[in-house]
């Protein structure tokens, strides 16, 4: 594969991770990707391909698997201080929390009584 070259707009991003390290393609093939998020315990990455319809995991030991198949057309990613990965899901327009890896819990759906249109991104402070 060819080299993977970064155009930098911001030289703080040098603070989180070295100017010379190589970056590697983990994955490839997908239509559309969003939402990014690293578990920094369990040490993985997922991330949504929206027109695929599914929820990938990528990890350095395991490599790159589908994390969930029907996402609902899961758009922004992140973790709760719990290490639970929470969602924006396009088709059901609403956000959901994973408790255990299998159960799904929805945290909204609707906002001074109107449905969420396609909640997009997600950040927990």
């Amino acid at each position: 594969m060819p080299a993977i070259k970064l155009d930098v707009h911001d030289q703080r991003l040098y603070d989180i991770f070295d100017a010379d390290a190589e970056l590697e393609t983990v994955s490839s093939g997908h239509r559309f990707l969003e939402g990014p998020a690293w578990h920094p315990y369990e040490r993985h990455l997922r991330f949504s391909d929206i027109p695929g319809n599914a929820t990938w995991q990528w990890s350095e030991s395991a490599g790159l698997s589908i994390y969930r198949a029907n996402s609902h057309l899961a758009n922004g990613n992140t973790y709760d201080r719990q290490g639970r990965l929470l969602s924006c899901h396009h088709a059901s327009s609403r956000v959901t929390r994973m408790d255990d890896g299998v159960t799904m819990t929805e945290l909204a759906s609707h906002y001074k009584g109107k449905e969420l249109n396609r909640p997009n991104d997600i950040v927990v402070k």
